[in-house]
C-alpha cells in the first residue's frame, strides 16, 4: 500500500522537473510508456495521389453510351406491325366470350367474327383493327364495347439463295439480316456475305435492295445471298 502512494507522489513531481527518482512501479513504467509514445515524433506516410486517366473515363462513357443505345431497339413491336394476309390475332371482347376468340387474316385482308361477321384487318395495326370491330358492334350490337386485339403471329419471311436451307420462317421481333440467314443454316461456302439484298414488303415496287448484315428484316421480306464468283 505505501509502495503504490509513493508511485503517486513520485509521478506528480516527475512532471514538474527532470531528474527526479521514480520507484519502479507498474504506474510509474505506464507513464513514462506513454510520455516516450508522445513526445516521439514518427515519420509521416505519404501516399502518391493517383489520378484516374483522362483516357479511360473517355473509353467507359462510349461503352455506357454504346450499351443504352443497344437498350432501345430499332425493330418495331408486333403490335404496331401493320397486318396482313396469314398473320393472326386475338380478339377480346370483354363479357362476351361467344364474340371472342383468335383469328387469320384471309388473302383479301378480311377477318370473320361471330355476328358481324367480315372486318378489314389488312393495311393497318392492332389499333385500328380494335377501331373497326368496335364501330361495328356499335351499330346495334352492344352499347358499350371494350375490344382487346393482340398480334399472335405475323407472316412468314423468307430466306433465299447461297444459304443452308434456303425457304421459309417464322419472324420474330428484333429479327436481322444476319439473324435470318442464321435460321436459315448460315452462310454456304459459295456465299457473298457482304451482298446480302431484300425485298420489302411494304415495299415491292423498288425490287431488290442492298442491305447490311444488321439491317431489320420485317414480316413478309425476303433476303437473298447471291453467289460469290471468285
Amino acid at each position: 500500500m505505501r509502495e503504490g502512494v509513493l508511485g503517486e507522489r513520485s509521478l506528480v513531481h516527475a512532471g514538474a522537473g527532470v531528474g527526479c527518482h521514480l520507484p519502479k512501479t507498474r504506474l510509474s513504467k505506464t507513464w513514462f510508456s506513454m510520455t516516450w509514445i508522445s513526445k516521439t515524433r514518427f515519420p509521416k506516410t505519404r501516399f502518391p495521389k493517383t489520378r484516374f486517366p483522362k483516357t479511360v473515363l473517355g473509353f467507359c462513357i462510349l461503352v455506357l453510351v454504346a450499351l443504352l443505345a443497344q437498350g432501345a431497339p430499332d425493330a418495331f413491336a408486333q403490335g404496331d406491325a401493320i397486318l396482313a394476309s396469314s398473320d393472326r390475332v386475338r380478339v377480346t371482347v370483354f363479357s362476351h366470350p361467344d364474340l371472342s376468340g383468335e383469328f387469320e387474316v384471309d388473302a383479301a385482308g378480311f377477318i370473320s367474327m361471330p355476328l358481324i361477321g367480315k372486318v378489314a384487318a389488312a393495311n393497318g395495326g392492332a389499333e385500328r383493327l380494335e377501331a373497326a370491330i368496335e364501330e361495328k358492334l356499335l351499330d346495334g350490337y352492344l352499347k358499350n364495347p371494350r375490344i382487346s386485339v393482340e398480334v399472335l403471329s405475323l407472316r412468314a419471311i423468307y430466306v433465299l439463295g447461297e444459304v443452308g436451307v434456303p425457304g421459309s420462317y417464322p419472324y420474330t421481333v428484333g429479327l436481322t439480316a444476319l439473324k435470318a440467314v442464321a435460321l436459315a443454316g448460315g452462310f454456304s461456302y459459295r456465299a457473298k456475305k457482304n451482298g446480302m439484298r431484300v425485298t420489302r414488303a411494304s415495299e415491292p415496287e423498288k425490287g431488290e435492295q442492298r442491305i447490311a448484315g444488321s439491317a431489320v428484316i420485317s414480316p413478309g421480306d425476303i433476303v437473298v445471298v447471291p453467289e460469290r464468283f471468285f
